[in-house]
Protein backbone atom coordinates (compact mmCIF):
# COMPACT_ATOMS: atom_id res chain seq x y z
CA UNK A 1 0.00 0.00 0.00
CA UNK A 2 1.56 2.89 -1.05
CA UNK A 3 1.87 6.23 0.77
CA UNK A 4 1.36 9.39 -1.05
CA UNK A 5 2.17 12.93 -0.25
CA UNK A 6 -0.17 14.98 0.08
CA UNK A 7 -0.22 18.61 0.22
CA UNK A 8 -3.20 20.35 1.88
CA UNK A 9 -4.93 24.03 1.71
CA UNK A 10 -8.18 25.73 3.40
CA UNK A 11 -9.86 28.54 3.61
CA UNK A 12 -13.36 29.72 4.79
CA UNK A 13 -15.45 32.54 4.60
CA UNK A 14 -18.44 33.78 7.03
CA UNK A 15 -21.97 34.41 5.32
CA UNK A 16 -23.74 37.50 3.96
CA UNK A 17 -26.73 37.38 5.67
CA UNK A 18 -28.25 40.45 7.13
CA UNK A 19 -27.94 39.44 10.92
CA UNK A 20 -24.99 39.12 13.35
CA UNK A 21 -24.12 35.33 12.67
CA UNK A 22 -20.77 34.71 12.67
CA UNK A 23 -19.32 32.08 10.41
CA UNK A 24 -20.68 28.24 11.39
CA UNK A 25 -18.45 25.89 9.62
CA UNK A 26 -15.57 25.38 11.00
CA UNK A 27 -11.95 23.77 9.69
CA UNK A 28 -8.88 21.08 11.11
CA UNK A 29 -6.79 20.44 8.59
CA UNK A 30 -3.86 18.01 9.91
CA UNK A 31 -1.23 17.49 7.20
CA UNK A 32 1.12 15.76 9.03
CA UNK A 33 -1.31 13.63 11.10
CA UNK A 34 -3.73 13.17 7.36
CA UNK A 35 -7.07 13.89 9.46
CA UNK A 36 -9.37 16.88 8.03
CA UNK A 37 -12.39 17.96 9.60
CA UNK A 38 -14.72 19.83 8.27
CA UNK A 39 -18.02 20.54 9.95
CA UNK A 40 -20.92 23.12 9.11
CA UNK A 41 -22.91 24.16 12.37
CA UNK A 42 -26.79 24.39 11.88
CA UNK A 43 -28.16 27.81 12.23
CA UNK A 44 -30.76 28.94 14.65
CA UNK A 45 -33.73 31.13 14.21
CA UNK A 46 -32.69 35.11 13.34
CA UNK A 47 -33.90 36.37 16.78
CA UNK A 48 -31.32 34.14 18.94
CA UNK A 49 -28.29 36.19 17.07
CA UNK A 50 -29.73 39.60 17.20
CA UNK A 51 -30.63 39.22 21.44
CA UNK A 52 -27.29 37.50 21.82
CA UNK A 53 -25.00 39.39 19.04
CA UNK A 54 -21.97 37.35 17.46
CA UNK A 55 -22.96 34.13 19.55
CA UNK A 56 -23.47 31.00 18.36
CA UNK A 57 -24.68 27.61 19.84
CA UNK A 58 -23.60 25.82 16.10
CA UNK A 59 -20.13 27.67 16.81
CA UNK A 60 -19.89 26.17 20.65
CA UNK A 61 -20.79 22.43 19.35
CA UNK A 62 -18.49 22.51 16.35
CA UNK A 63 -15.42 23.42 18.53
CA UNK A 64 -16.88 20.43 21.03
CA UNK A 65 -17.34 17.99 17.97
CA UNK A 66 -14.48 18.62 16.38
CA UNK A 67 -12.30 18.77 18.88
CA UNK A 68 -13.49 15.39 20.60
CA UNK A 69 -13.17 13.77 16.69
CA UNK A 70 -9.63 14.89 16.37
CA UNK A 71 -8.45 13.69 19.39
CA UNK A 72 -10.16 10.15 18.93
CA UNK A 73 -8.41 9.68 15.36
CA UNK A 74 -5.23 10.96 16.68
CA UNK A 75 -5.42 7.84 19.38
CA UNK A 76 -6.24 5.61 16.88
CA UNK A 77 -4.37 2.08 17.62
CA UNK A 78 -2.28 0.29 14.89
CA UNK A 79 -4.56 -2.79 14.83
CA UNK A 80 -7.59 -0.51 14.36
CA UNK A 81 -8.77 0.45 10.68
CA UNK A 82 -9.62 3.65 9.50
CA UNK A 83 -13.44 2.97 9.40
CA UNK A 84 -13.62 1.85 12.66
CA UNK A 85 -12.11 5.02 14.28
CA UNK A 86 -14.11 7.12 11.96
CA UNK A 87 -17.16 5.46 13.11
CA UNK A 88 -16.36 5.47 16.72
CA UNK A 89 -14.89 9.25 16.27
CA UNK A 90 -18.11 10.51 15.37
CA UNK A 91 -19.98 8.73 17.99
CA UNK A 92 -17.92 10.49 20.70
CA UNK A 93 -18.30 13.71 19.00
CA UNK A 94 -21.75 13.59 19.06
CA UNK A 95 -22.04 11.92 22.66
CA UNK A 96 -19.76 15.63 23.65
CA UNK A 97 -22.65 17.57 22.42
CA UNK A 98 -25.16 15.99 23.99
CA UNK A 99 -25.36 18.38 27.01
CA UNK A 100 -26.37 20.59 24.25
CA UNK A 101 -30.17 19.06 23.68
CA UNK A 102 -31.19 21.26 26.58
CA UNK A 103 -30.86 24.53 24.86
CA UNK A 104 -33.63 24.56 22.31
CA UNK A 105 -35.13 27.25 20.22
CA UNK A 106 -38.24 29.24 21.00
CA UNK A 107 -39.78 28.20 17.30
CA UNK A 108 -42.62 26.14 17.61
CA UNK A 109 -40.48 23.05 15.82
CA UNK A 110 -38.02 23.03 18.02
CA UNK A 111 -34.44 22.07 17.20
CA UNK A 112 -31.41 21.56 19.21
CA UNK A 113 -28.08 23.49 18.15
CA UNK A 114 -26.49 20.93 15.65
CA UNK A 115 -23.96 20.40 13.47
CA UNK A 116 -22.96 18.37 9.96
CA UNK A 117 -19.84 17.60 8.42
CA UNK A 118 -17.35 15.78 6.44
CA UNK A 119 -14.41 14.29 7.86
CA UNK A 120 -11.17 12.50 5.92
CA UNK A 121 -8.32 10.40 7.12
CA UNK A 122 -5.70 9.15 4.57
CA UNK A 123 -3.38 6.03 5.11
CA UNK A 124 -1.72 4.56 2.24
CA UNK A 125 -3.49 5.29 -0.67
CA UNK A 126 -6.43 5.82 0.36
CA UNK A 127 -8.30 8.34 1.62
CA UNK A 128 -11.54 7.28 3.99
CA UNK A 129 -14.47 9.60 4.95
CA UNK A 130 -17.57 10.15 6.78
CA UNK A 131 -20.22 12.40 5.76
CA UNK A 132 -23.29 13.46 7.37
CA UNK A 133 -25.95 16.26 5.94
CA UNK A 134 -25.48 18.70 3.15
CA UNK A 135 -21.45 18.60 3.03
CA UNK A 136 -19.51 17.51 0.13
CA UNK A 137 -16.60 15.97 -1.66
CA UNK A 138 -14.87 15.99 -5.14
CA UNK A 139 -12.32 13.62 -6.59
CA UNK A 140 -10.67 15.51 -9.48
CA UNK A 141 -8.55 13.03 -11.87
CA UNK A 142 -7.48 14.23 -14.86
CA UNK A 143 -10.35 16.12 -16.67
CA UNK A 144 -12.55 14.18 -14.64
CA UNK A 145 -15.07 14.82 -11.73
CA UNK A 146 -16.55 12.56 -9.10
CA UNK A 147 -18.54 13.93 -5.91
CA UNK A 148 -18.95 11.65 -2.98
CA UNK A 149 -20.18 12.31 0.00
CA UNK A 150 -23.46 12.46 -1.22
CA UNK A 151 -26.07 15.64 0.18
CA UNK A 152 -28.80 13.76 1.55
CA UNK A 153 -30.42 17.09 3.07
CA UNK A 154 -30.67 18.44 -0.44
CA UNK A 155 -31.92 14.95 -1.80
CA UNK A 156 -34.90 15.16 0.30
CA UNK A 157 -35.64 18.10 -0.83
CA UNK A 158 -35.57 17.64 -4.30
CA UNK A 159 -37.47 14.12 -3.92
CA UNK A 160 -40.51 15.37 -1.62
CA UNK A 161 -40.68 19.06 -2.07
CA UNK A 162 -41.27 19.54 1.70
CA UNK A 163 -40.69 22.48 3.71
CA UNK A 164 -37.85 22.74 6.24
CA UNK A 165 -40.06 22.31 8.96
CA UNK A 166 -41.69 18.79 7.34
CA UNK A 167 -38.21 17.84 6.44
CA UNK A 168 -36.76 18.15 10.03
CA UNK A 169 -39.35 16.22 11.68
CA UNK A 170 -39.52 13.91 9.17
CA UNK A 171 -35.94 12.61 8.33
CA UNK A 172 -33.96 13.95 10.97
CA UNK A 173 -31.91 11.05 12.30
CA UNK A 174 -34.51 8.66 10.82
CA UNK A 175 -32.04 6.14 9.90
CA UNK A 176 -34.67 3.28 8.97
CA UNK A 177 -36.47 5.94 6.20
CA UNK A 178 -34.27 5.61 3.06
CA UNK A 179 -34.53 9.97 3.20
CA UNK A 180 -33.14 10.15 6.63
CA UNK A 181 -30.56 12.41 6.53
CA UNK A 182 -27.73 12.54 9.70
CA UNK A 183 -27.34 15.58 11.47
CA UNK A 184 -25.06 15.60 14.84
CA UNK A 185 -27.42 16.98 17.50
CA UNK A 186 -26.78 14.47 20.52
CA UNK A 187 -29.25 12.36 19.43
CA UNK A 188 -28.40 8.59 20.35
CA UNK A 189 -28.66 7.31 16.55
CA UNK A 190 -27.25 10.30 14.96
CA UNK A 191 -24.18 8.72 13.22
CA UNK A 192 -25.78 5.74 11.98
CA UNK A 193 -27.35 8.10 9.38
CA UNK A 194 -23.53 9.02 7.62
CA UNK A 195 -21.72 7.53 4.87
CA UNK A 196 -18.58 5.83 5.86
CA UNK A 197 -16.48 4.62 2.47
CA UNK A 198 -13.00 5.71 1.02
CA UNK A 199 -11.41 6.38 -2.22
CA UNK A 200 -8.19 5.19 -3.57
CA UNK A 201 -5.73 7.90 -4.41
CA UNK A 202 -3.43 8.23 -7.46
CA UNK A 203 -0.42 10.67 -8.30
CA UNK A 204 -1.73 13.97 -9.48
CA UNK A 205 -5.45 13.53 -7.82
CA UNK A 206 -7.05 16.55 -5.96
CA UNK A 207 -9.66 16.04 -3.38
CA UNK A 208 -11.88 19.03 -2.32
CA UNK A 209 -13.95 19.08 1.00
CA UNK A 210 -16.30 21.13 1.48
CA UNK A 211 -19.43 22.73 3.12
CA UNK A 212 -22.24 23.10 0.66
CA UNK A 213 -22.12 27.52 0.87
CA UNK A 214 -19.76 26.62 -2.36
CA UNK A 215 -20.76 23.06 -3.29
CA UNK A 216 -22.77 24.47 -6.62
CA UNK A 217 -19.80 26.07 -7.59
CA UNK A 218 -17.32 22.70 -6.86
CA UNK A 219 -20.12 21.14 -8.98
CA UNK A 220 -20.08 23.40 -11.92
CA UNK A 221 -17.04 24.97 -12.33
CA UNK A 222 -14.60 23.59 -15.00
CA UNK A 223 -12.20 21.02 -13.49
CA UNK A 224 -8.92 22.54 -15.29
CA UNK A 225 -9.99 25.77 -13.10
CA UNK A 226 -10.91 24.19 -10.10
CA UNK A 227 -7.09 22.75 -9.99
CA UNK A 228 -5.38 25.90 -10.86
CA UNK A 229 -7.35 28.17 -8.08
CA UNK A 230 -6.14 28.22 -4.37
CA UNK A 231 -8.84 27.79 -1.89
CA UNK A 232 -9.30 31.35 -1.34
CA UNK A 233 -10.10 32.07 -4.78
CA UNK A 234 -12.65 29.46 -5.01
CA UNK A 235 -14.18 31.33 -2.45
CA UNK A 236 -14.47 34.65 -4.54
CA UNK A 237 -15.57 32.81 -7.40
CA UNK A 238 -18.22 31.23 -5.65
CA UNK A 239 -19.95 34.23 -5.90
CA UNK A 240 -21.62 33.60 -8.66
CA UNK A 241 -23.85 31.46 -7.12
CA UNK A 242 -24.61 33.26 -4.33
CA UNK A 243 -27.48 35.95 -6.11
CA UNK A 244 -30.67 35.14 -7.87
CA UNK A 245 -31.49 32.26 -9.71
CA UNK A 246 -29.52 30.55 -7.49
CA UNK A 247 -29.87 31.26 -3.80
CA UNK A 248 -30.67 34.60 -1.78
CA UNK A 249 -27.38 34.93 0.00
CA UNK A 250 -23.79 33.62 0.49
CA UNK A 251 -24.31 31.08 3.30
CA UNK A 252 -20.73 30.34 5.07
CA UNK A 253 -18.45 28.72 2.80
CA UNK A 254 -15.24 26.64 3.98
CA UNK A 255 -13.29 24.04 1.81
CA UNK A 256 -9.93 21.87 2.01
CA UNK A 257 -8.28 21.25 -1.36
CA UNK A 258 -5.71 18.03 -0.94
CA UNK A 259 -3.58 18.13 -3.88
CA UNK A 260 -1.94 14.17 -4.19
CA UNK A 261 1.75 14.91 -5.52
CA UNK A 262 2.99 12.26 -8.12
Amino acid sequence: MEKHRIIAEHATRANTRDLKKPNEDKIIADEENGIYILLDGITRPHGEYEQSPYQSAACRVNEVFADAVYRRLLARGTEESVRQALRSAVELGNAAIADYRGVKTEEEWQFYPATLGIIAVTEGDKLCYYCAGDCLGVLLRGSSRLLFGRQQVLEAVDMLGVTKKERYGLYCNKPRNKLSYAVFNGDSVAAEGGECSFITLYPGDTVLLASDGIAGYLKYERVDVLRASSTAEMLDASTEYDRPPFAKYADDKSVIKLDVLP
